[in-house]
């Protein structure tokens, strides 16, 4: 017999599955929460007892989403703390999560409405902070090791990160899995040879 946590848990993530789905089909603007509620075969009532409004739905996709994104990716760093073999590896993840969560990709790379951001700011700045502290520290280690190229956060990020998301965004308009998985080992490598220090072996 299911215990009533559980209940109640598997049918907030009933509700936030249905919304998303909207979300990506028909925009944030356009559902409606009875179009949710239709959608995850839902009370009202229910809806409103996890979630104030449509605003707090989309916030709690985007905070959870981005919370387990930056979870997995600094156990990551934990276990890889060579820049060498890290660096890679965080390519790697970054398009293995895109695909694992394909919906939620989707709708976190088409970018927050308003309403949107205007919930989530708190939460994302602080998630952030935690994660940008724990990321620049293991750069820094590498740094000072000699094992990767000084470059600003900007640069560090743009160059590993831009290219995994434009294999990303290639694969949510319709390329093969098989092609961008193929591409992603290129990508990956490509990103470590451009921020390993001169004399590093690639």
């Amino acid at each position: 017999m299911k215990s009533e946590w559980s209940t109640t848990a598997a049918r907030r993530e009933g509700i936030l599955a249905a919304a998303l789905a909207l979300f990506n089909q028909k925009g944030y603007e356009a559902t409606t929460i009875d179009d949710v509620r239709q959608a995850a075969s839902a009370s009202t009532g229910s809806i409103y007892h996890h979630f104030r409004n449509k605003q707090a739905i989309a916030a709690a996709l985007f905070v959870e989403g981005l919370a387990e994104y930056q979870r997995e990716l600094l156990g990551i760093f934990q276990r890889n703390p060579h820049a060498r073999d890290g660096v890679p590896a965080a390519v790697r993840h970054y398009v293995d999560w895109c695909m694992r969560n394909p919906a939620l990709a989707r709708f976190m790379l088409a970018g927050r409405d308003f309403e949107v951001r205007e919930a989530t700011t708190a939460a994302v700045e602080e998630l952030n902070a935690r994660f940008s502290a724990e990321t620049a520290a293991w750069r820094a280690r590498n740094v000072e090791r000699g094992e990767l190229r000084p470059l600003s956060t900007e640069a560090y990020l743009a160059t590993v990160y831009g290219p995994a998301r434009s294999l990303v965004r290639s694969w949510l308009a319709g390329r093969p899995s098989g092609v961008i998985t193929a591409a992603t080992e290129e990508v990956a490598l490509a990103a470590w040879r451009a921020v390993a220090p001169p004399g590093e072996p690639q």
